[in-house]
């Protein structure tokens, strides 16, 4: 999420009592900003993260980077300790400016943190060696404003990296998307999708393995999140919503995600170009097909080619789901058409099913009989049987453990 500006200013300064502020301000009347600057900017020199900052430029950029940030520092905070205000929006802004450079060049923030706080202590420490007795206890009661700033700086620093990161994920996710699209559009690979496929780090090749995948109540920034995390791990990966889709060259380790039994996924096997569109269509089906039946895990897409075919032909799925379902709900009996979808799931077992409704097996023999009687179909003929159970998964009845069609093709149930 994109951070709001202004967000550092959320300090407001301790006060000082006249005579402190008079003292405060006559010891930084007498010290010189340039020396202090200076001072600060040796105390610096050894520090590998400042140096590693300052010198990727040119000698003379570099001098100024540095200087022009530690002077902007120091002054913005003599100036806060001698009028008793916070900074105005402006230089906090600037703050975040000079923190944001570093975001901008990938510098780790904890480096950066580390030679904001050298910092801030030489300039604290350079105030207490230049003052008299008396300025020293004023400044002991400005210590709440040194540690204020510390922590505006350090808010500067969540900020900043937090705008930085989200601005790249917003990029990575546009090439990302970009180059999916032009991969399963069989658009032939040339210079635009090398150099996308550069930056993104994914290796172009002849066949890619596509995937789905879903957090289950994830928001949109976890699955933003996973798709970049994807990226880093060399697949190919953006969000469609609240679901990641991607392409990649292995069989992707989703436990190291760390989402555990939340996540859902669907792969594929290495697909051609040619064929991308519609494996991914398919992923996509099962992986809504699983979510809605509050399945987990790896799905395998094997299991749910009924659904896909129904899917395929939807005006097919319509049909028999008018010629099975229709007649139980059309005569206002709801609860026939979840017995018979009970049925389907417990593979056509009768005494299962009524254990699962729950009901007695007198009961279930009846609804049974009037199912039959409102359809026509006779609940113990193999043909008949293969009609309901194609329309109980065009109902979406049996997508969380689909039971297979040999487990009952032998006709009547034994124990029934």
């Amino acid at each position: 999420m994109h951070t709001p500006r202004g967000r550092v200013r959320d300090h407001a300064p301790v006060p000082l009592d006249d005579r402190d502020r008079e003292l405060v301000r006559s010891l930084l009347g007498r010290l010189d900003l340039e020396a202090q600057v200076r001072r600060v900017e040796d105390g610096m020199r050894d520090m590998p993260e400042y140096l590693r900052f300052v010198d990727d430029v040119d000698s003379d950029r570099a001098r100024d980077r540095g200087r022009a940030a530690i002077r902007w520092n120091v002054e913005t905070f003599r100036r806060w300790l001698a009028d008793g205000e916070l900074p105005p929006d402006a230089e906090l802004e600037r703050l975040r400016d000079l923190v944001g450079v570093r975001a901008a060049e990938g510098r780790p923030p904890e480096e950066g943190l580390a030679v904001y706080r050298r910092g801030l202590r030489l300039g604290w420490d350079i105030l207490h060696e230049a003052a008299t007795q008396q300025e020293r206890v004023a400044l002991s009661g400005a210590v709440d404003l040194f540690l204020a700033w510390v922590d505006l700086v350090s808010k500067a620093f969540t900020e900043a990296y937090a705008q930085e990161r989200d601005a790249l994920i917003s990029q990575h996710e546009r090439r990302a998307r970009t180059l999916i699209d032009r991969l399963v559009t069989q658009t032939p690979p040339g210079s635009e999708d090398l150099s996308l496929a550069d930056i993104l780090g994914f290796r172009l090749a002849d066949r890619y393995r596509p995937f789905v995948a879903v957090i289950a109540g994830g928001s949109m920034a976890q699955h933003t999140d996973l798709a970049a995390r994807l990226r880093t791990h060399g697949a190919l990966a953006a969000t469609e919503g609240r679901r990641v889709v991607g392409l990649s060259h292995d069989p992707v380790a989703w436990e190291a995600f760390g989402f555990g039994t939340r996540l859902l996924t669907a792969e594929g096997p290495a697909t051609p170009p040619v064929d991308l569109g519609d494996a991914l269509q398919d992923l996509r089906a099962v992986a809504r097909i699983g979510e809605g039946a509050g399945a987990r895990g790896r799905l395998d897409p094997a299991r749910y080619v009924p659904e896909l075919l129904l899917q395929r032909s939807g005006h097919i799925a319509q049909r028999l789901d008018e010629r099975v379902f229709g007649p139980l709900l059309g005569a206002g009996r709801p609860e026939l058409a979840a017995t018979l979808r009970a049925l389907v799931e417990h593979g056509f077992e009768r005494r299962a099913t009524a254990a699962a409704l729950p009901v007695h097996r007198n009961t279930l023999t009846h609804r049974l009989a009037r199912i039959s009687r409102l359809t026509g179909l006779d609940l113990d003929d193999v043909d008949d049987r293969g009609l309901i159970w194609l329309a109980a998964r065009a109902h979406g009845a049996t997508v969380a453990a689909p039971t297979s069609f040999a487990s009952w093709r032998r006709g009547p149930s034994a124990n029934a």
